[in-house]
């Protein structure tokens, strides 16, 4: 009996330094370039501004296209009841009230398309509020 225990317990402790020896030896990034789609993108220094008109049950442009790594400057107005404005993917979430002008800056570092919505309910036609950000 003393025997089986003492197995089960050089087991565990072999096991365990195992464990650990193999965490520990992990890199912590530093010293290896990363690759992939988990890459950093810094800005670019290319700002593209623009400026948004939102109101029922619009954005105009409905159309945003950036380069990868561009800063994104975005002056969203609401022309008429409260609107709301999101991007998920950037971070992006504000409110809008009547004749309010919100200033929006991210960077696209993210390539693909993806869709800016209201997010804020404003009429029958709420859902139907989106636009395109595309990010070459």
């Amino acid at each position: 009996m003393k025997k089986e225990i003492l197995i089960v317990v050089v087991v565990v402790i072999v096991f365990g330094f195992l464990a650990w020896t193999m965490l520990s030896g992990q890199s912590n990034g530093s010293d290896v370039a990363n690759s992939g789609s988990d890459d950093v993108i810094v800005e670019t220094g290319e700002t593209k501004t623009y400026d948004i008109i939102a109101k029922q049950w619009e954005f105009e442009p409905a159309t945003i296209e950036v380069n990868l790594g561009d800063k994104v400057v975005m002056n969203v107005e609401s022309k008429d009841v409260t609107h709301g404005i999101s991007i998920p993917q950037f971070g992006v979430s504000e409110r809008l009230n009547p004749g309010d002008d919100v200033h929006v800056e991210f960077v696209a570092n993210k390539k693909g398309t993806f869709s800016f919505f209201c997010n804020v309910p404003c009429g029958s036609e709420h859902r139907s509020m989106q636009g395109m950000l595309i990010v070459n």
